[in-house]
């Protein structure tokens, strides 16, 4: 693209400290006022025909450097939803899932979420594109031309973060779960990238929410009681959670919209209260295990409110003391002072 020239006045040193002494009283500079003189000059002075022959010359000029610098960037699309809001996003700083994911976590951890910005806050150089563009650089990501290093849709109203994979697609998880792998992924900085990658795929690990996922929650036709819940049998430590043994003193086909208070089957249910040793919170669900007569199994969810898991959290945690000496909290330091493992699986 063709570039500006440059145009050397000379004037004499004392009367150029003079007349930019003058000028800086009025609020002016001399680079400042010539430069005006000479595009007045200019516009006086072209014809209008010519000045447009320029102007449409100029702009022809940056649209085709502007698609040759395009071309050659690597591009990551973001999908943002919030508040039943959808927006579109192309940024050129080459995102992975690691990047996003570490993004995510630094915009939940902002503060008061009354004062939050956008998450788009935290997309350096983001460029707003149309639904279209975000589709085909997707699909693009899909066939792994290199242009696109990552392409992402974080729904907050569905509480999902989800990445496309060049080998096989869309990847959903929970909010959460991608912020709390994200911590372990960034929480020491003498890591390398490369076992950020590993903490972070490990944390993932069977994580992924599948289409059945919304299909196997539990709903009765009415809410499970505080004074309902208890615990039995000892505390247990799976992964990176503590899970309570729930006995069901009451009655579950009204609380979980099952059939097996009945004298028709010989099916049962096993549920288990669970807190994340990751995030420091009960988990949002809890396990419930349909047994059938025949011995098959299916595992179901039954979502809990925040009122819910509050109770939740101070019965485990008299429970934990009773049962092993510690609390939730000495649990989850406990745990947190151990190494993460290794992950599995490919990159995003």
């Amino acid at each position: 693209m063709s570039g500006s020239v440059e145009i050397v006045l000379w004037l004499q040193e004392y009367k150029l400290q003079a007349l930019e002494a003058q000028l800086a009283r009025d609020g002016f500079s001399t680079e400042k006022l010539l430069q005006d003189m000479l595009d007045d000059l200019y516009h006086r002075r072209v014809p209008l025909d010519i000045q447009r022959e320029i102007s449409e010359r100029l702009d022809a000029e940056a649209a085709a450097e502007l698609a040759e610098r395009d071309a050659n960037t690597t591009w990551a699309a973001y999908h943002i939803t919030e508040h039943g809001d959808d927006q579109y996003f192309k940024t050129p700083t080459g995102d992975e899932l690691l990047t996003a994911a570490g993004r995510l976590r630094s915009y939940l951890h902002q503060g008061d979420a009354s004062r939050w910005p956008r998450i788009s806050s935290l997309l350096f150089h983001r460029q707003e594109i149309r639904k279209e563009e975000f589709e085909q650089l997707f699909r693009e990501r899909l066939e792994n031309t290199g242009r696109v290093s990552g392409v992402f849709e974080i729904d907050f109203d569905a509480d999902t973060f989800s990445a496309a994979s060049a080998m096989d697609g869309w990847h959903t998880y929970r909010i959460r779960d991608v912020s709390t792998a994200a911590y372990h992924a960034f929480r020491k900085q003498s890591l390398s990238s490369e076992e950020r990658w590993e903490r972070l795929l490990s944390k993932l690990d069977g994580k992924e929410l599948t289409p059945d996922s919304a299909s196997m929650v539990l709903c009765g036709s009415r809410r499970l009681r505080p004074e309902e819940i208890s615990f039995q049998d000892e505390v247990s430590e799976c992964g990176n959670r503590l899970s309570f043994y729930v006995p069901v003193t009451f009655d579950p086909d009204e609380v979980f919209g099952t059939q097996v208070a009945t004298a028709a089957n010989d099916d049962y249910l096993n549920v288990y209260a669970d807190f994340d040793l990751d995030t420091g919170e009960v988990c949002d669900a809890l396990t419930v295990i349909y047994i059938c007569g025949d011995g098959a199994e299916e595992a179901y969810r039954y979502p809990l409110t925040g009122e819910e898991r509050a109770v939740l959290r101070t019965r485990m945690d008299g429970y934990c003391i009773e049962q092993t000496g510690m609390g939730l909290e000495e649990h989850r330091s406990q745990y947190l002072a151990e190494t993460d493992g290794p992950a599995q699986g490919p990159r995003m």
